[in-house]
């Protein structure tokens, strides 16, 4: 894909070169017209014409332009199609990495238990923040369809964090007690950091048979 900027740009440069030169022709073609309209002397005058023949010459030649732009748009927006399609796009890998969680927090323990994780906020902002940690359901992971009620707590919750600051934030949660194994998830949004958030990720095992 490294041609693909040197030729599109060889093509819209073409394409530019002969639409300069298709509008001179249509302009010349259209004074070359007048000028037949008219005889020479001392009084110009005009020929008697049918008065619908120079309407519907003008017509003709004002359709032949807007086709011609039309087809100068489409063949633009085709080139500019192809060469978007690159992977190197760097619009486009941006928009793929803002779909993306910034980190992800991972534990695994037994239903009926509690895990403990934490994390580190820093502020790079230029001014404070009002930070405000608000998680969503915890899901199966790839089964939106199947929540799961995990009691999450954040300490801090709700904290200011002023410019190049760092918040320790621990998070508590607990697993109920018979709930089917599987990896769940869920997304944590700080507010004031928008968009950004980070995913949580917890293995939950089936318990193990203690031994009587």
């Amino acid at each position: 894909m490294s041609d693909a900027k040197p030729s599109l740009a060889k093509d819209i440069e073409e394409l530019v070169s002969k639409s300069i030169e298709a509008n001179k022709v249509f302009m010349n073609e259209g004074t070359r017209i007048l000028k037949q309209f008219t005889v020479s002397g001392n009084k110009q005058k005009p020929f008697a014409l049918n008065p619908n023949f120079l309407t519907d010459a003008f017509n003709a030649y004002a359709r032949m332009n807007i086709q011609h732009m039309k087809n100068i748009v489409d063949l633009s927006v085709s080139l500019f199609r192809q060469a978007g399609t690159s992977t190197n796009d760097p619009a486009t890998e941006a928009v793929a990495e803002e779909a993306l969680p910034s980190f992800t927090l991972t534990a695994e323990t037994e239903s009926g238990n509690k895990v403990a994780l934490s994390f580190l906020l820093d502020n790079i902002k230029e001014e404070e923040v009002n930070c405000t940690l608000i998680n969503t359901p915890y899901h199966l992971k790839n089964d939106n369809n199947t929540i799961a009620n995990f009691d999450t707590v954040f300490t801090p919750q709700s904290f200011y964090l002023k410019t190049n600051d760092r918040q320790k934030v621990d998070i508590e949660i607990s697993i109920p007690a018979g709930i089917t194994a599987g990896v769940y998830e869920c997304n944590v949004q700080v507010k004031g950091f928008e968009p950004a958030y980070f995913n949580v990720l917890i293995t939950v095992k089936e318990p193990s048979q203690k031994i009587q």
